[in-house]
């Protein structure tokens, strides 16, 4: 589902004022640490196997989601569940972003929208676009592996990340907007230092 050009502008101006709050400063972004900071409580499909031997059969037998986000009103605290078993690290990554998502939006219902506005949102919070437009003279970041490695984000996820790059520069909208100066301050050390491996 493509959402209206405004609302990308209004999640990736949230998750700037989000990375900000939290003081993300390292690339690749530490989504399990952000959880921890945000007090969510993480439950890994590892973790019920083992402590629950019998549902191995139940796991093997039915599709299980990559992730999923509940709220305890109880405890009042978002608990988010992460398949470690039957999914890489890559996807896993990916998956909690897009959990973290939910949450840093405050969509309180699943629907097609949130799902776009999460996936949109995930790959931005792993990996800010408004970083290559401090690198315009240097293709790293139009380097889809070089974007994956620096990111540690999937193929997929790399190839989106540097054709949404490309078509800025062939449009040229190169003048970055005020949260994504927020955001290249944040990260630009981290940025230098990891383009610098691959010179």
């Amino acid at each position: 589902m493509k959402l209206a050009s405004q609302r990308y502008e209004q999640i990736k101006e949230t998750i700037a004022e989000f990375l900000e709050d939290y003081d993300v400063k390292k690339i690749s972004v530490d989504v399990f640490e952000l959880a921890r900071k945000m007090n969510i409580k993480l439950v890994f499909a590892s973790e019920i196997l083992e402590r629950h031997p019998k549902k191995v059969d139940e796991y093997l037998l039915f599709s299980f989601p990559n992730s999923y986000l509940y709220y305890d009103p109880e405890t009042q605290k978002f608990i988010i569940y992460i398949d470690d078993v039957g999914t890489r690290w890559k996807r896993q990554r990916f998956s909690l972003a897009h959990e973290l998502v939910h949450i840093i939006l405050g969509h309180t219902e699943q629907n097609e929208e949130n799902e776009a506005e999460a996936n949109f949102g995930a790959t931005y919070l792993l990996a800010p676009t408004s970083l290559a437009l401090m690198h315009l003279n240097n293709d790293k970041l139009f380097d889809a592996f070089i974007v994956g490695k620096i990111f540690d984000v999937s193929e997929p996820e790399a190839q989106i990340i540097v054709r949404y790059n490309s078509n800025r520069v062939c449009y040229c909208d190169l003048k970055a907007k005020h949260y994504e100066k927020t955001i290249n301050n944040l990260f630009k050390d981290s940025l230098n230092h990891m383009i610098s491996k691959f010179n």
